[in-house]
């Protein structure tokens, strides 16, 4: 590999390194989002009505958790 070539691969290197460590957590969510779409079949509204229920979920388990560790105490 001659000198210039070498250059040019580290430089794409560093470009690249500093895309990815720019990304937003936005960023990082829509390709989470775009892979589960690709391999697992599942639309956004799909994941979107997930993501609600799990919330959901969470705050009744919260509620649930306060109630019994206080009636401990």
């Amino acid at each position: 590999m001659n000198a210039d070539k070498h250059v040019k691969i580290q430089v794409c290197l560093s470009d690249d390194q500093t895309e990815a460590t720019t990304w937003r957590t936005a960023d990082t969510d829509c390709v989470a989002n775009q892979f589960d779409r690709m391999v697992y079949g599942i639309t956004s509204n799909e994941q979107m009505r997930l993501k609600n229920e799990l919330s959901i979920r969470l705050i009744e388990f919260e509620a649930c958790w306060t109630a019994i560790g206080i009636q401990e105490l």
